[in-house]
């Protein structure tokens, strides 16, 4: 099997201990799908990043993550350990 682009929308909320914390993430069959998921997410959450990937599921084998998109507050060096 050829691989895949993989579209995944990430978002990330408060604790009650006001930390940041991860929610569900979602896929997406396209980048303007996940870029509209991730608007519909913005207005509940404290922010949300969207992310690309090449996978190919039968070899097992995922590509190094692409941000697209981020909105809001997410991780502190959470974009740098997800490109590194």
């Amino acid at each position: 099997m050829a691989s895949e682009t993989t579209y995944i929308v990430q978002p990330f909320q408060l604790s009650k201990k006001g930390r940041l914390e991860r929610g569900q993430a979602e896929k997406a069959k396209d980048e303007q799908a996940a870029l509209r998921k991730a608007e519909r997410m913005m207005q509940t959450k404290v922010g949300v990043i969207v992310l690309r990937e090449e996978v190919d599921a039968a070899a097992d084998m995922y590509g190094t993550p692409i941000v697209v998109a981020q909105f809001g507050r997410i991780p502190e060096g959470l974009v740098e350990a997800l490109t590194a």
